[in-house]
């Protein structure tokens, strides 16, 4: 885990970005979680 951020308005919305590129969100505080693998600019 590089990065794990928590929307303040919202604790159940969390931002994480792990070191292989990979970033996730949460909007149900971790019960499920959306991930995508983010492509780096050029």
């Amino acid at each position: 885990m590089l990065y794990l951020a928590v929307n303040p308005s919202n604790p159940d919305q969390i931002y994480a970005v792990t070191g292989d590129g990979t970033a996730a969100v949460t909007e149900d505080g971790g019960i499920n979680w959306l991930k995508e693998k983010i492509i780096p600019s050029e």
